[in-house]
């Protein structure tokens, strides 16, 4: 019983404390909250509105510097959420007799003005975020920061760099090191599914 008027007192009294907040009919005390412009999607989202749809990827990755790149397919569904804020992308494949997925999800920052992306995968546990820049509104986006190199858990520089080669053509290039200790690590090629 004691705890019961405890919570019934310490909930009384988060109401009245919230009361000030709301005026006489329920509603934001000052009028409805208005959401900043910069926070309303725009033209780059616009842009990115343009990916959505289903597309085949081939993968080429690089296990060393000068090596022959593992070649791999993949499929992707990419579409709008979050009220058309963002774009997030869906991946499955077959590697090598392992079940590949990974999500990735690309932003605009109306507030930054920088482009962001956060992808996450099922090879591993760690997650990368990555902040962009883009001169031309979208069509090219180059994606800098730091990333976990999986086989020694360190943080390691990365680019990528995102290109519409057409309507329906996408291609991303990812770099690990900086300067000329820079090389290429993945090239995903996304081709819109007809």
């Amino acid at each position: 019983m004691k705890k019961f008027l405890v919570l019934s007192f310490a909930a009384a009294a988060l109401l009245l404390t919230a009361r000030p907040l709301l005026s006489d009919d329920g509603k934001p005390a000052g009028g409805e909250p208005k959401v900043p412009a910069d926070t309303e999607p725009g033209p780059e989202h616009e842009v990115m509105a343009k990916w959505s749809g289903s597309w085949d990827k081939t993968i080429k990755i690089w296990m060393k510097r000068g090596g022959k790149p593992f070649e791999m397919t993949s499929s992707a569904e990419i579409k709008m959420v979050m009220e058309g804020r963002f774009s997030r992308q869906t991946s499955s494949s077959d590697m090598g007799g392992t079940k590949y997925s990974g999500e990735s999800t690309i932003g605009y920052d109306g507030t930054t003005k920088k482009w962001c992306i956060f992808a996450i995968d099922n090879m591993g546990t760690a997650a990368t975020y990555l902040e962009g820049t883009s001169a031309d509104g979208g069509k090219t986006i180059e994606f800098k920061g730091m990333m976990t190199e999986a086989t020694k858990g360190t943080q390691i520089h990365t680019r990528w760099v995102q290109t519409e080669k057409g309507p329906d053509e996408i291609l991303m290039e990812m770099f690990t090191g900086e300067g000329k200790d820079q090389v290429k690590m993945m090239e995903i090629t996304s081709k819109r599914k007809k």
